[in-house]
């Protein structure tokens, strides 16, 4: 297949930056032919005001020119691309006039690890400044209350628990099958390059990246991390959230609600959130 080929699915995945996003990404195009197109709205220069948040703009047109500024991942070349939204809501679409089947996949991490990492992320740069303000703390429990099912922002969607996908080998079977996709770990170990790696530990355990301390990362911390890290924990509803995460086992097809078709329609671009009664 080559770059002309249609795209017959589409795949929005979704998650807060430092989530494990590309681990989880790099594994799926593992198990399947799958285009890959990254980050395609930065949020840190609409954060800062450089730039303003764009509409959701006609799939094939924005293909077309993505395919001309050679910005999406070809290899392995196929006919499903998946396209990364970063620190944006969920649900968040960027894209009309969708022409072939779409289908949302939701990341969620434990609070305690995600913000362990992007307090970490901060102490590298500048420009990681302001990534755990309480905007983000309010996003990821965004992210958790439609992980839960306690809102429905999202129409069509697969949840998945980066925590329980590291650790679990029936559970990431059980994404690809609700993804439809031949399932193999080929990838699990890989670290790509995108995302600079881990927060700790770079691309050191290349190969070896089931090794990483991963779920303990509030252990890697300075003092003064840890003390800003206390803090964020100790929000009533980061508490409550992070405990209903810990205890949830279902499968990551629990709150899949359908497959978005083609449509011609304008999807919307943020989300109204539903909460259940």
């Amino acid at each position: 297949m080559t770059e002309s080929t249609p795209i017959r699915r589409l795949l929005l995945f979704h998650g807060l930056k430092r989530s494990g996003n590309h681990a989880v990404i790099n594994w799926l195009r593992g198990q399947a032919p799958i285009s890959f197109a990254n980050n395609i709205i930065p949020t840190r220069p609409i954060r800062w005001g450089q730039a303003a948040m764009p509409g959701p703009r006609p799939f094939r047109r924005w293909l077309e020119r993505a395919r001309l500024r050679k910005t999406l991942k070809w290899e392995p070349a196929g006919d499903q691309l998946l396209v990364s939204l970063e620190d944006l809501e969920p649900g968040l679409m960027p894209f009309a006039e969708v022409e072939c089947s779409f289908l949302h996949v939701l990341l969620v991490r434990s609070a305690e690890n995600v913000f362990a990492s992007r307090l970490h992320r901060i102490s590298l740069g500048d420009r990681f400044r302001g990534d755990c303000d309480p905007e983000f703390v309010d996003l990821w429990a965004a992210y958790a209350r439609e992980h839960l099912g306690d809102t429905n922002c999202v129409p069509s969607k697969i949840c998945i628990s980066y925590d329980r996908w590291f650790t679990d080998r029936a559970y990431r079977e059980a994404i690809s099958s609700a993804l439809d996709l031949p399932f193999s770990d080929r990838n699990i170990a890989h670290i790509p390059p995108d995302g600079g790696g881990s927060s700790f530990d770079r691309r050191r355990f290349q190969r070896r990246a089931t090794e990483m301390n991963v779920l303990d990362r509030a252990a890697d911390l300075s003092p003064d991390e840890r003390h800003a890290l206390d803090g964020i924990l100790d929000r009533g509803e980061v508490r409550e959230l992070s405990a209903r995460l810990r205890a949830d086992t279902r499968p990551p097809d629990a709150l899949r609600t359908g497959i978005g078709g083609a449509t011609t329609r304008r999807p919307w671009s943020t989300p109204r959130v539903e909460r259940k009664s």
